[in-house]
């Protein structure tokens, strides 16, 4: 089961990291949830950002204006009350957003 799992992560992964911008949050509202994630993590474990501080406080204003209508598996681990305030700063990750979010960011940087 575990092997099942990590295979749909990975294409779901490979997904995220073949398109062309990082933009596809803006254009599919359930993205915005690993996008938060995944940049929160960057932001505050990795201590840099690939994206504009405007880019990210506006994904934090439309994962809260579409908060209702938004059906994701992480959305749990997201306190809508934090989005408001454009932080993720007490985000736990688990090791699918960690794993995610450091091969963008190594995507990103080029490593």
């Amino acid at each position: 089961m575990r092997e099942v799992s990590l295979l749909i992560c990975l294409n779901v992964l490979e997904f995220i990291l073949t398109q062309s911008n990082l933009d596809i949050w803006r254009t599919n509202p359930n993205m915005l949830v690993p996008y938060y994630l995944m940049h929160s993590y960057i932001y505050y474990q990795l201590h840099d950002s690939i994206i504009k501080d405007y880019e990210y406080d506006e994904m934090c204003k439309q994962l809260k204006d579409k908060w209702e209508s938004i059906k994701h598996y992480h959305k749990h681990l997201i306190d809508v009350n934090a989005l408001g305030a454009g932080t993720g700063y007490q985000l736990e990750y688990n090791q699918r957003i960690i794993s995610a979010a450091t091969l963008l960011y190594q995507q990103h940087k080029g490593d």
